[in-house]
């Protein structure tokens, strides 16, 4: 054999053996750290074991050599992982992109910009905890997520804390705001570049979903969607514990949103929160603002107590400035510091666009309360309708269980930040067929201003089927127009329905009103009215000066076809064209056979037994 030929067979052998061994390495339960790889972009058919890697999801963790602290072996907790995100997130372009976080404490401190095309979730229990961002000078508020301009965007099954728990206001957790990533708009902005300033940019953003994320003390809104032209942007199934805020919508400068959806989450506001709480005001569970559409807010719950004894107006479900087709069912809130539970508004008076309007085609359905204060609070609302929701309200200085109010009668209507609201809707600035359907609300105090129903200029009100218990009044009707109360069934209160300057109201369809110190029925300079097929009972022990029906000052009215439990119907203060017939009653004292005593000073009134 020559020595070429045997030097071919030795290099040949020496490959077997070597060979051999690194197969034995692979086989090893270490071996696959002996295989390397580098993420590339996926080009071809999967035929490979490196475009099969290619092909998953990115994992946050392959970017780990990038966090500040990083060391192999290390604790992963103790690095500042903001830059490894950031790559991470940034890693595909503008090409679609996966970013997974395995189970695992993970510590940021800065802003993070996502980009469109972005999922970033986990199946496990991955935490973000923010460090150390609090409210940057100049009133800047720095997100820890900032989505700026981009659609189609998720992030779920994540885990949020900060620490330490807020002692100031913070950025919010996660932001969507109008801008693009090209330098235009608001980048430098949001990154609290000196002497940036906000620019309107009204963006169109589609497909942003927050959905099964848990936020642990965070001090600001954990997820705020503002300044941009929104489309189908989806808070569900997530839960807070001790935040100062929850999910807003639509609020800015020609903000607007369609298709909103705020679904099944849970929000526990308490004194173990944000220290912010204790001074903050109006701090609210779900907010959505500013010429939104088509908006959900379903299935979900709110609790707050007390913090510090200071925990004012807390709306637990907000919408205002010209809302239109809103759906608010089945959703729940608790807690004797929730001062108000649910909130349709025309908008706040200092907000930036100092536009205020009217919510249209409104649906309050099948909603349950026990809190402090009121529990639906209406500002001026066009087609309402209120549905078998059951409020409890505690005692409070504000206790109401419906309340639907005229603007004008607000103070800051005559004020400068009010032009665009008189310039618009000082024509139109009181509600506009309100419906309530059914339903159950009690109250467990009597003492002043505590209304069941509180109605303030309503034009079309009607009121059917409706359980009303405890208060003040069951039902308080002021200068309102067009009225329906039938099958409203109300007691324990001092006085059952109490209108003054009321036109076209009609009483009856069964309704029963009983009192425990004014009349049940008592009306002051109404007209057009009737009170017919009514229950009209006084509790033991009321003055023997009251009635079951007052009548002050009114015109063409009808009192007919109702029994009475008491001392019969007085008329006074100059009454005109009363007509008062076939009314049954148990008074020892009447004036005819009926049981029904009719006391009328007024010569002008037409009183027929």
């Amino acid at each position: 054999m020559a020595i070429g030929q045997i030097t071919k067979l030795a290099k040949y052998v020496n490959q077997l053996i070597n060979d051999a061994g690194i197969r034995a390495d692979l086989a090893a339960i270490t071996g696959a750290a002996l295989s390397g790889w580098k993420r590339n972009l996926l080009r071809a058919t999967i035929s490979n074991v490196q475009r099969m890697l290619d092909a998953q999801v990115v994992n946050v963790w392959e970017y780990a050599h990038l966090a500040v602290g990083y060391s192999v072996g290390g604790d992963p907790a103790t690095w500042n992982w903001t830059p490894a995100i950031r790559e991470a997130v940034n890693s595909r372009g503008n090409l679609p992109l996966a970013v997974e976080f395995p189970d695992g404490i993970y510590w940021a401190d800065d802003l993070i910009l996502v980009p469109e095309k972005t999922t970033i979730f986990s199946y496990g229990q991955a935490t973000i905890v923010a460090r150390d961002m609090m409210l940057i000078s100049g009133g800047i508020e720095i997100p820890l997520f900032g989505i700026l301009g981009a659609s189609n965007v998720q992030i779920f099954g994540l885990r949020f804390r900060m620490e330490p728990k807020p002692m100031s206001y913070t950025g919010p957790c996660i932001r969507a705001l109008g801008g693009n990533l090209n330098g235009e708009g608001n980048q430098e902005y949001l990154t609290n570049k000196a002497g940036t300033q906000f620019r309107t940019v009204v963006t169109k953003m589609t497909d942003i979903k927050v959905r099964d994320c848990y936020f642990d003390y965070w001090g600001n809104w954990q997820f705020a969607a503002s300044y941009a032209d929104y489309r189908n942007i989806k808070f569900t199934d997530n839960e807070s514990f001790g935040c100062i805020r929850g999910a807003i919508v639509g609020y800015g400068n020609d903000g607007t949103g369609e298709h909103i959806y705020a679904q099944r989450n849970i929000f526990v506001f308490t004194d173990e929160g944000a220290v912010t709480q204790r001074a903050q005001p109006n701090p609210c569970a779900i907010k959505i603002d500013g010429y939104c559409k088509h908006v959900f807010v379903t299935d979900n719950s709110g609790y707050a107590n007390e913090v510090n004894g200071k925990f004012y107006s807390v709306p637990l479900i907000h919408v205002e400035t010209e809302c239109d087709t809103v759906l608010i069912d089945r959703n729940l809130g608790t807690g004797d510091y929730v001062t108000n539970f649910i909130i349709v508004g025309v908008g706040q008076v200092d907000s930036i666009s100092n536009k205020q309007g009217p919510c249209r085609n409104v649906t309050v359905s099948n909603n349950r309360s026990k809190i402090a204060g009121i529990s639906l609070y209406c500002e001026m609302p066009h087609n309402l309708k209120d549905v078998n929701n059951t409020f409890l309200s505690t005692d409070n200085s504000t206790t109401r269980v419906f309340t639907y109010i005229d603007m004008t009668t607000e103070p800051w209507a005559t004020g400068a930040n009010a032009a665009y609201f008189r310039a618009n809707f000082a024509s139109v600035a009181f509600p506009i067929d309100v419906t309530i359907d059914g339903g159950d609300g009690l109250i467990t105090t009597t003492s002043a201003g505590k209304y069941g129903v509180s109605a303030l200029r309503v034009k079309t009100l009607n009121i059917k089927g409706t359980k009303l218990r405890g208060g003040q009044v069951n039902v308080n009707l002021a200068d309102c127009t067009d009225i329906t109360v039938a099958g409203v069934s109300g007691k324990g209160a001092l006085r059952g329905l109490y209108a003054t300057g009321c036109t076209d109201l009609s009483i009856g369809g069964k309704s029963k009103f009983d009192a425990s110190d004014k009349p049940p029925i008592e009306l002051v300079s109404c007209a057009d009215f009737s009170v017919q097929d009514s229950r009209l009972i006084h509790k033991p022990g009321i003055p023997a000066t009251d009635y079951s029906i007052r009548m002050t000052g009114c015109s063409l009215g009808v009192v007919s076809g109702c029994t009475h439990r008491g001392i019969g119907i007085r008329t006074d203060g100059s009454c005109v064209d009363i007509s008062i017939h076939a009314n049954f009653g148990n008074s020892t004292s009447s004036d005819n056979a009926t049981g029904v005593r009719i006391t009328t000073t007024d010569a002008v009134a037409a009183v027929m037994p």
